[in-house]
């Protein structure tokens, strides 16, 4: 005969952070990493989502769990394969989109200066292997952030 066991798990008490110790770390983890990347970069405030996404995706590709194997390796079964880029930083790039291209002149460049502002992620946490730029023309001319494009490459 199996015996029923009864398992009390412990819980938080609402309205109480300091009753759920572990999600608050985590969360702290999360705000003080995103205004180290920020800070950094040089960005500003506006650009905290894209900051707070591209530090919570170098976490997960560089952190090595207590099995010796990175988060992103333990949930997809892979390496991640991409280039580990430090939010903000100054990249090259081949412009994609027909506007872009047309706006080039004949004896121009074939990359444009971009700043590089995170990985695209597919659902579930997947990385597609493009990488998220904006134009570094586009936000000299527009300084406060308003509708600046973000490109996928």
């Amino acid at each position: 005969m199996l015996a029923r066991f009864s398992v009390c798990l412990a819980t938080c008490t609402p309205q109480r952070p300091q009753t759920n110790g572990v999600a608050e770390r985590a969360v702290r983890t999360v705000l003080e990493g995103t205004r180290a990347i920020l800070l950094a970069s040089g960005l500003p405030h506006r650009w905290w989502v894209d900051a707070t996404r591209c530090f919570c995706f170098l976490r997960n590709v560089s952190l090595i769990n207590q099995q010796g194997i990175t988060l992103y390796q333990n949930r997809h079964g892979e390496n991640f394969e991409g280039k580990l880029l430090p939010f903000g930083c100054l990249v090259n790039y081949k412009p994609a989109s027909k506007r872009e291209v047309d706006a080039q002149l004949k004896f121009d460049g074939r990359v444009t200066q971009g700043i590089f502002m995170g990985y695209f992620m597919l659902r579930g946490g997947h990385w597609s292997g493009d990488y998220m730029v904006i134009d570094v023309a586009a936000y000299r001319c527009r300084l406060d952030g308003s509708d600046i494009p973000m490109h996928r490459i």
